[in-house]
Protein backbone atom coordinates (compact mmCIF):
# COMPACT_ATOMS: atom_id res chain seq x y z
CA UNK A 1 0.00 0.00 0.00
CA UNK A 2 1.30 3.38 -0.93
CA UNK A 3 1.48 5.44 2.20
CA UNK A 4 -0.90 8.28 0.77
CA UNK A 5 -4.29 8.07 -0.24
CA UNK A 6 -3.58 8.93 -4.41
CA UNK A 7 -5.46 5.81 -5.78
CA UNK A 8 -8.19 6.41 -3.34
CA UNK A 9 -8.95 9.69 -4.15
CA UNK A 10 -8.58 8.80 -7.55
CA UNK A 11 -11.23 6.05 -7.64
CA UNK A 12 -13.60 8.15 -5.97
CA UNK A 13 -13.24 11.23 -8.49
CA UNK A 14 -14.44 8.45 -10.99
CA UNK A 15 -17.55 8.16 -8.94
CA UNK A 16 -16.66 4.98 -7.71
CA UNK A 17 -19.42 3.59 -4.62
CA UNK A 18 -17.68 1.21 -2.91
CA UNK A 19 -13.94 0.28 -2.56
CA UNK A 20 -13.37 -3.15 -0.43
CA UNK A 21 -9.98 -4.52 0.12
CA UNK A 22 -9.46 -8.13 1.63
CA UNK A 23 -7.29 -7.55 5.36
CA UNK A 24 -3.66 -7.96 4.88
CA UNK A 25 -3.10 -10.75 7.38
CA UNK A 26 -1.74 -14.01 7.47
CA UNK A 27 -3.77 -15.36 10.70
CA UNK A 28 -7.25 -14.22 11.53
CA UNK A 29 -6.21 -11.13 14.26
CA UNK A 30 -2.61 -10.13 12.44
CA UNK A 31 -2.70 -7.28 10.09
CA UNK A 32 0.61 -6.63 8.21
CA UNK A 33 -0.07 -2.99 8.34
CA UNK A 34 0.86 -0.29 10.64
CA UNK A 35 -2.48 0.71 12.62
CA UNK A 36 -1.94 4.67 11.75
CA UNK A 37 -1.64 3.15 8.33
CA UNK A 38 -5.09 0.99 8.57
CA UNK A 39 -6.93 3.32 10.06
CA UNK A 40 -6.24 6.61 7.69
CA UNK A 41 -7.20 3.82 4.77
CA UNK A 42 -10.13 3.43 6.40
CA UNK A 43 -11.04 6.97 7.19
CA UNK A 44 -11.30 8.00 3.26
CA UNK A 45 -13.03 5.47 2.59
CA UNK A 46 -11.90 2.56 1.75
CA UNK A 47 -13.75 -0.71 3.55
CA UNK A 48 -11.99 -3.42 5.33
CA UNK A 49 -13.04 -6.95 4.44
CA UNK A 50 -12.66 -10.48 4.85
CA UNK A 51 -13.32 -13.32 2.23
CA UNK A 52 -17.16 -13.69 1.57
CA UNK A 53 -17.02 -17.45 1.79
CA UNK A 54 -15.95 -17.99 4.87
CA UNK A 55 -13.68 -21.55 4.42
CA UNK A 56 -11.47 -19.35 2.67
CA UNK A 57 -10.61 -16.88 5.91
CA UNK A 58 -9.40 -20.05 7.54
CA UNK A 59 -6.81 -20.65 4.46
CA UNK A 60 -2.79 -19.99 3.77
CA UNK A 61 -2.80 -17.07 2.11
CA UNK A 62 -0.20 -15.90 -0.64
CA UNK A 63 0.27 -11.91 0.05
CA UNK A 64 2.43 -11.66 -3.27
CA UNK A 65 -0.45 -12.32 -5.27
CA UNK A 66 -2.75 -9.51 -5.92
CA UNK A 67 -6.35 -9.67 -7.34
CA UNK A 68 -8.42 -6.47 -8.04
CA UNK A 69 -11.90 -6.92 -9.54
CA UNK A 70 -13.55 -3.73 -10.95
CA UNK A 71 -17.02 -4.12 -11.92
CA UNK A 72 -19.67 -2.08 -14.19
CA UNK A 73 -23.63 -2.51 -14.36
CA UNK A 74 -22.73 -5.34 -17.46
CA UNK A 75 -19.17 -6.15 -16.69
CA UNK A 76 -16.57 -7.71 -14.09
CA UNK A 77 -12.65 -6.94 -15.23
CA UNK A 78 -10.49 -9.18 -12.99
CA UNK A 79 -6.76 -8.11 -12.84
CA UNK A 80 -4.50 -11.15 -11.26
CA UNK A 81 -0.70 -10.56 -10.93
CA UNK A 82 2.25 -9.16 -8.11
CA UNK A 83 0.59 -6.02 -8.37
CA UNK A 84 1.08 -3.96 -5.31
CA UNK A 85 -1.58 -1.13 -4.17
CA UNK A 86 1.05 1.37 -4.65
CA UNK A 87 1.66 5.05 -7.07
CA UNK A 88 4.68 3.29 -8.50
CA UNK A 89 3.03 0.10 -9.73
CA UNK A 90 -0.06 1.89 -11.36
CA UNK A 91 1.52 5.17 -12.74
CA UNK A 92 2.24 6.26 -16.06
CA UNK A 93 5.51 4.74 -17.33
CA UNK A 94 7.80 7.31 -19.07
CA UNK A 95 11.06 7.15 -20.63
CA UNK A 96 12.30 9.80 -19.04
CA UNK A 97 12.70 10.44 -15.41
CA UNK A 98 10.28 7.17 -14.74
CA UNK A 99 8.94 6.93 -11.56
CA UNK A 100 6.79 4.37 -12.41
CA UNK A 101 7.19 0.18 -11.82
CA UNK A 102 6.97 -2.01 -15.14
CA UNK A 103 4.03 -4.61 -13.27
CA UNK A 104 3.02 -7.73 -15.19
CA UNK A 105 -0.46 -9.15 -14.68
CA UNK A 106 -3.27 -11.23 -16.49
CA UNK A 107 -6.74 -8.47 -17.60
CA UNK A 108 -10.02 -10.78 -17.73
CA UNK A 109 -13.11 -9.59 -18.73
CA UNK A 110 -16.60 -11.38 -18.15
CA UNK A 111 -20.26 -10.75 -17.49
CA UNK A 112 -21.05 -9.16 -13.82
CA UNK A 113 -23.13 -12.35 -12.07
CA UNK A 114 -23.52 -10.27 -9.09
CA UNK A 115 -20.84 -12.83 -7.57
CA UNK A 116 -19.05 -10.98 -4.63
CA UNK A 117 -15.52 -12.24 -3.22
CA UNK A 118 -15.64 -9.89 -0.22
CA UNK A 119 -17.84 -9.01 2.68
CA UNK A 120 -17.25 -6.10 5.18
CA UNK A 121 -16.03 -7.09 8.49
CA UNK A 122 -17.62 -5.78 11.62
CA UNK A 123 -13.80 -4.63 13.05
CA UNK A 124 -13.22 -4.56 16.35
CA UNK A 125 -9.92 -2.27 16.15
CA UNK A 126 -8.68 -3.73 20.04
CA UNK A 127 -8.53 -7.14 18.90
CA UNK A 128 -6.31 -7.02 15.84
CA UNK A 129 -2.58 -7.05 16.08
CA UNK A 130 -0.45 -4.57 13.57
CA UNK A 131 2.65 -6.09 12.44
CA UNK A 132 4.69 -3.12 11.05
CA UNK A 133 6.33 -4.21 7.84
CA UNK A 134 9.77 -3.43 5.94
CA UNK A 135 10.01 -0.41 3.93
CA UNK A 136 8.51 -0.76 0.99
CA UNK A 137 10.71 -0.36 -1.96
CA UNK A 138 7.84 0.84 -4.51
CA UNK A 139 7.59 3.27 -2.42
CA UNK A 140 9.21 6.54 -3.16
CA UNK A 141 8.11 9.03 -0.24
CA UNK A 142 9.88 6.67 2.76
CA UNK A 143 12.21 7.28 5.81
CA UNK A 144 15.14 5.91 3.57
CA UNK A 145 13.88 7.41 -0.18
CA UNK A 146 14.28 4.87 -2.46
CA UNK A 147 17.52 6.12 -4.88
CA UNK A 148 15.82 5.16 -8.55
CA UNK A 149 19.60 6.00 -10.06
CA UNK A 150 20.54 2.38 -10.53
CA UNK A 151 23.63 1.16 -12.70
CA UNK A 152 22.15 1.07 -16.38
CA UNK A 153 22.66 -2.43 -16.15
CA UNK A 154 20.42 -5.42 -18.45
CA UNK A 155 20.30 -8.76 -17.07
CA UNK A 156 19.56 -11.64 -19.66
CA UNK A 157 19.33 -15.33 -18.24
CA UNK A 158 20.05 -18.15 -21.05
CA UNK A 159 18.14 -20.80 -19.51
CA UNK A 160 19.17 -23.61 -22.10
CA UNK A 161 22.67 -22.35 -22.14
CA UNK A 162 22.87 -21.65 -18.40
CA UNK A 163 24.18 -18.23 -19.28
CA UNK A 164 23.93 -15.06 -17.71
CA UNK A 165 24.15 -12.30 -20.96
CA UNK A 166 24.95 -8.63 -19.54
CA UNK A 167 24.84 -5.47 -21.21
CA UNK A 168 26.40 -2.82 -18.79
CA UNK A 169 26.89 1.06 -19.17
CA UNK A 170 29.12 1.38 -15.81
CA UNK A 171 32.33 2.94 -16.99
CA UNK A 172 32.67 4.80 -14.36
CA UNK A 173 30.97 2.70 -11.54
CA UNK A 174 32.22 -0.31 -9.37
CA UNK A 175 29.81 -3.18 -9.37
CA UNK A 176 29.51 -6.67 -8.36
CA UNK A 177 27.25 -9.28 -7.68
CA UNK A 178 25.41 -9.71 -4.54
CA UNK A 179 24.83 -12.80 -2.87
CA UNK A 180 25.60 -14.27 -6.60
CA UNK A 181 28.21 -15.83 -8.97
CA UNK A 182 31.37 -15.64 -6.14
CA UNK A 183 30.35 -11.76 -5.52
CA UNK A 184 32.48 -11.15 -8.95
CA UNK A 185 32.88 -7.65 -10.56
CA UNK A 186 30.79 -6.70 -13.31
CA UNK A 187 32.48 -5.90 -16.28
CA UNK A 188 31.79 -2.56 -18.17
CA UNK A 189 30.18 -3.21 -21.82
CA UNK A 190 28.39 -7.01 -23.05
CA UNK A 191 29.84 -10.08 -21.53
CA UNK A 192 28.52 -13.31 -20.65
CA UNK A 193 28.85 -15.34 -17.11
CA UNK A 194 28.37 -19.30 -16.85
CA UNK A 195 25.74 -20.11 -14.45
CA UNK A 196 26.54 -22.88 -12.26
CA UNK A 197 24.92 -25.39 -10.05
CA UNK A 198 24.49 -23.24 -7.55
CA UNK A 199 23.28 -19.93 -9.02
CA UNK A 200 21.23 -21.95 -11.00
CA UNK A 201 19.24 -23.02 -7.84
CA UNK A 202 18.79 -19.36 -6.73
CA UNK A 203 18.20 -17.90 -9.93
CA UNK A 204 15.31 -20.80 -10.13
CA UNK A 205 13.43 -20.04 -7.33
CA UNK A 206 14.07 -16.24 -7.44
CA UNK A 207 14.92 -14.55 -11.16
CA UNK A 208 16.00 -11.44 -8.74
CA UNK A 209 19.69 -10.53 -9.36
CA UNK A 210 21.04 -8.26 -6.90
CA UNK A 211 23.78 -6.09 -7.52
CA UNK A 212 26.03 -4.04 -4.92
CA UNK A 213 27.67 -0.53 -5.75
CA UNK A 214 29.47 2.31 -3.60
CA UNK A 215 27.88 5.93 -3.50
CA UNK A 216 29.46 8.51 -1.57
CA UNK A 217 31.30 5.76 0.62
CA UNK A 218 27.93 4.17 1.48
CA UNK A 219 27.13 0.36 0.03
CA UNK A 220 23.74 0.41 -2.08
CA UNK A 221 22.52 -2.89 -3.40
CA UNK A 222 19.83 -2.63 -6.33
CA UNK A 223 17.51 -5.51 -7.25
CA UNK A 224 17.16 -6.07 -11.40
CA UNK A 225 14.65 -8.21 -13.08
CA UNK A 226 16.78 -10.36 -15.57
CA UNK A 227 14.64 -10.69 -18.63
CA UNK A 228 14.30 -14.56 -19.55
CA UNK A 229 15.17 -16.90 -22.69
CA UNK A 230 14.02 -20.45 -23.19
CA UNK A 231 11.79 -20.11 -20.10
CA UNK A 232 10.52 -23.06 -21.18
CA UNK A 233 14.05 -24.97 -19.81
CA UNK A 234 14.02 -22.95 -16.81
CA UNK A 235 14.04 -25.69 -13.60
CA UNK A 236 11.68 -25.40 -11.36
CA UNK A 237 13.88 -24.87 -8.12
CA UNK A 238 12.44 -28.19 -6.73
CA UNK A 239 12.74 -32.07 -7.90
CA UNK A 240 10.32 -34.86 -7.91
CA UNK A 241 11.04 -38.53 -7.65
CA UNK A 242 10.45 -39.98 -10.89
CA UNK A 243 7.96 -42.23 -9.72
CA UNK A 244 5.89 -39.40 -9.30
CA UNK A 245 6.45 -38.22 -12.72
CA UNK A 246 5.09 -41.40 -14.03
CA UNK A 247 1.83 -41.03 -12.70
CA UNK A 248 1.31 -37.96 -14.85
CA UNK A 249 2.12 -39.97 -18.04
CA UNK A 250 -1.03 -42.49 -16.82
CA UNK A 251 -3.68 -39.54 -17.66
CA UNK A 252 -2.38 -37.87 -20.95
CA UNK A 253 -5.79 -37.02 -21.73
CA UNK A 254 -7.22 -36.37 -18.43
CA UNK A 255 -7.04 -32.85 -17.27
CA UNK A 256 -8.87 -33.67 -14.12
CA UNK A 257 -6.85 -36.47 -12.87
CA UNK A 258 -3.12 -34.45 -13.28
CA UNK A 259 -5.18 -31.61 -11.67
CA UNK A 260 -5.93 -33.86 -8.36
CA UNK A 261 -1.96 -34.99 -8.75
CA UNK A 262 -0.84 -31.38 -8.92
CA UNK A 263 -2.81 -30.42 -6.01
CA UNK A 264 -1.87 -33.58 -3.90
CA UNK A 265 1.92 -32.96 -4.89
CA UNK A 266 1.68 -29.36 -3.72
CA UNK A 267 0.24 -29.70 -1.03
CA UNK A 268 2.80 -32.08 0.45
CA UNK A 269 5.95 -30.43 -0.60
CA UNK A 270 4.64 -26.58 0.11
CA UNK A 271 5.22 -24.98 3.97
CA UNK A 272 2.49 -22.89 5.46
CA UNK A 273 3.26 -19.85 3.56
CA UNK A 274 3.39 -22.03 0.05
CA UNK A 275 6.76 -21.77 -0.15
CA UNK A 276 8.68 -25.12 -1.45
CA UNK A 277 10.21 -27.33 1.51
CA UNK A 278 12.59 -29.42 -0.02
CA UNK A 279 12.61 -31.84 2.88
CA UNK A 280 9.16 -32.51 2.11
CA UNK A 281 9.62 -33.81 -1.25
CA UNK A 282 8.89 -37.49 -1.21
CA UNK A 283 11.46 -40.14 -2.83
CA UNK A 284 11.08 -43.26 -3.61
CA UNK A 285 13.75 -46.26 -4.60
CA UNK A 286 12.55 -48.08 -7.96
CA UNK A 287 15.20 -50.61 -8.17
CA UNK A 288 12.14 -53.07 -8.09
CA UNK A 289 9.70 -51.08 -10.14
CA UNK A 290 11.18 -51.47 -14.07
CA UNK A 291 8.16 -52.65 -15.24
CA UNK A 292 6.39 -49.55 -13.89
CA UNK A 293 9.29 -47.64 -15.63
CA UNK A 294 9.03 -49.33 -18.86
CA UNK A 295 4.91 -48.88 -19.21
CA UNK A 296 4.94 -45.17 -18.61
CA UNK A 297 7.59 -44.66 -21.37
CA UNK A 298 5.48 -46.86 -23.52
CA UNK A 299 2.45 -44.93 -22.60
CA UNK A 300 4.20 -41.73 -23.44
CA UNK A 301 5.76 -42.80 -26.72
CA UNK A 302 2.23 -44.08 -27.75
CA UNK A 303 0.81 -40.95 -26.65
CA UNK A 304 3.44 -38.81 -28.92
CA UNK A 305 3.20 -40.72 -31.58
CA UNK A 306 0.18 -42.24 -32.43
CA UNK A 307 -0.04 -45.48 -35.06
CA UNK A 308 -3.40 -43.47 -36.94
CA UNK A 309 -2.60 -41.18 -40.07
CA UNK A 310 -3.15 -37.71 -38.73
CA UNK A 311 -5.18 -34.44 -39.90
CA UNK A 312 -2.74 -31.63 -40.60
CA UNK A 313 -4.51 -30.15 -37.47
CA UNK A 314 -3.69 -33.05 -35.15
CA UNK A 315 0.06 -33.42 -36.88
CA UNK A 316 0.10 -29.36 -35.19
CA UNK A 317 -1.06 -30.46 -31.84
CA UNK A 318 1.63 -33.52 -32.06
CA UNK A 319 4.09 -31.36 -32.74
CA UNK A 320 3.92 -28.92 -29.82
CA UNK A 321 3.04 -32.15 -27.47
CA UNK A 322 6.98 -33.02 -29.04
CA UNK A 323 7.85 -29.97 -28.01
CA UNK A 324 6.54 -29.98 -24.80
CA UNK A 325 7.26 -33.19 -23.42
CA UNK A 326 10.50 -33.28 -24.91
CA UNK A 327 12.12 -29.69 -24.48
CA UNK A 328 10.73 -28.37 -21.56
CA UNK A 329 11.08 -28.88 -17.79
CA UNK A 330 8.00 -29.30 -16.12
CA UNK A 331 6.70 -31.72 -13.65
CA UNK A 332 5.07 -33.97 -16.29
CA UNK A 333 8.43 -33.84 -18.64
CA UNK A 334 11.09 -36.10 -19.97
CA UNK A 335 13.31 -33.79 -19.46
CA UNK A 336 12.37 -33.49 -15.43
CA UNK A 337 11.85 -37.27 -15.32
CA UNK A 338 15.63 -38.17 -16.65
CA UNK A 339 16.94 -35.51 -14.14
CA UNK A 340 15.83 -37.58 -11.10
CA UNK A 341 16.88 -41.07 -12.76
CA UNK A 342 20.61 -39.11 -13.31
CA UNK A 343 20.08 -37.87 -10.01
CA UNK A 344 19.07 -41.78 -8.55
CA UNK A 345 22.10 -43.29 -10.63
CA UNK A 346 24.54 -40.67 -8.72
CA UNK A 347 23.39 -41.89 -5.32
CA UNK A 348 23.97 -45.52 -6.42
CA UNK A 349 20.19 -46.40 -6.28
CA UNK A 350 19.80 -47.82 -10.08
CA UNK A 351 22.20 -50.23 -11.80
CA UNK A 352 24.02 -48.95 -14.67
CA UNK A 353 22.38 -51.23 -17.12
CA UNK A 354 18.78 -49.76 -16.04
CA UNK A 355 20.00 -46.23 -16.53
CA UNK A 356 21.36 -47.11 -20.03
CA UNK A 357 18.35 -48.97 -20.83
CA UNK A 358 16.05 -45.68 -20.43
CA UNK A 359 18.47 -44.16 -22.06
CA UNK A 360 18.52 -45.78 -25.29
CA UNK A 361 14.63 -46.22 -24.97
CA UNK A 362 13.86 -42.43 -24.62
CA UNK A 363 16.74 -41.85 -27.09
CA UNK A 364 15.50 -44.32 -29.60
CA UNK A 365 11.73 -44.23 -29.40
CA UNK A 366 11.01 -40.63 -28.59
CA UNK A 367 14.39 -38.55 -29.77
CA UNK A 368 14.54 -40.36 -32.94
CA UNK A 369 11.25 -39.79 -33.85
CA UNK A 370 10.60 -36.87 -33.06
CA UNK A 371 13.53 -35.89 -35.40
CA UNK A 372 11.23 -37.15 -38.32
CA UNK A 373 7.95 -36.10 -36.96
CA UNK A 374 5.67 -35.33 -39.98
CA UNK A 375 4.85 -32.08 -38.88
CA UNK A 376 8.16 -30.10 -39.87
CA UNK A 377 6.24 -29.26 -43.72
CA UNK A 378 3.69 -27.42 -41.27
CA UNK A 379 5.82 -25.22 -38.62
CA UNK A 380 8.00 -22.33 -39.40
CA UNK A 381 10.77 -22.86 -40.60
CA UNK A 382 13.00 -21.17 -38.42
CA UNK A 383 11.07 -22.98 -35.72
CA UNK A 384 11.40 -26.38 -36.87
CA UNK A 385 15.15 -25.64 -36.87
CA UNK A 386 15.64 -24.87 -33.51
CA UNK A 387 13.16 -27.91 -32.92
CA UNK A 388 15.86 -30.12 -34.85
CA UNK A 389 18.82 -28.59 -33.59
CA UNK A 390 17.24 -29.17 -30.08
CA UNK A 391 16.47 -32.27 -30.17
CA UNK A 392 20.11 -33.52 -31.96
CA UNK A 393 21.74 -31.37 -28.73
CA UNK A 394 19.58 -34.19 -26.46
CA UNK A 395 20.36 -37.00 -28.24
CA UNK A 396 24.11 -35.91 -28.36
CA UNK A 397 23.80 -35.76 -24.77
CA UNK A 398 22.53 -39.32 -24.42
CA UNK A 399 25.14 -41.20 -26.73
CA UNK A 400 27.83 -39.66 -24.46
CA UNK A 401 26.26 -41.15 -21.65
CA UNK A 402 25.51 -44.27 -22.88
CA UNK A 403 28.87 -44.51 -24.63
CA UNK A 404 30.50 -44.16 -20.90
CA UNK A 405 27.99 -46.61 -19.41
CA UNK A 406 28.59 -49.31 -22.29
CA UNK A 407 32.26 -49.32 -21.51
CA UNK A 408 31.51 -49.95 -17.95
CA UNK A 409 29.13 -52.70 -18.88
CA UNK A 410 30.73 -56.14 -19.13
CA UNK A 411 29.94 -57.85 -22.38
CA UNK A 412 27.34 -54.87 -23.16
CA UNK A 413 29.31 -53.00 -26.43
CA UNK A 414 28.72 -56.69 -28.24
CA UNK A 415 25.79 -57.18 -27.58
CA UNK A 416 24.16 -53.24 -27.93
CA UNK A 417 23.50 -53.02 -31.27
CA UNK A 418 21.16 -56.19 -30.83
CA UNK A 419 19.57 -54.65 -28.32
CA UNK A 420 18.83 -51.63 -30.06
CA UNK A 421 17.41 -53.10 -32.54
CA UNK A 422 15.14 -55.36 -30.24
CA UNK A 423 14.32 -52.42 -28.75
CA UNK A 424 13.39 -50.66 -32.04
CA UNK A 425 11.10 -54.04 -33.00
CA UNK A 426 9.46 -54.43 -29.61
CA UNK A 427 8.11 -50.66 -29.83
CA UNK A 428 7.22 -50.45 -33.24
Amino acid sequence: FSPDHTLLNYLKSKKIKSIKCLIPSLRNNEVQLEKEHFLSLQNVGLQWCHWNDSNFNTEVRNQHLKIYKLYSASKCYTIIGSVNFTNPAWAIFSDKNNSSNIESAVLYCEKNNGTKLLKRSNLNIDKLIFISGKVDLENPVSVNPFNRNAPDIDFTIDWKNRELCIKANIKNQNCNFFELFSSQKIKNGKSKISIDAFDCKKLAKNSLIQVESVENSKIVVYSYYANQDYIDTKPLGFNLDAYTILRYWQFFDDEFSKESITRSIAEKITDESGVIDISKVETKLLLNEMATHFNGLIKMEKYLFPSKNLTQTEQREQFKNIQYYLLTENIDTLSFYLNDIASQFKEDKIQKSFYWMILKIVDQMMYAKAEKCSAKRLVDEKLWKRFSRDIKSKRNQFAIITEDLANKIPELKQKEKWIVEQIVAEYE
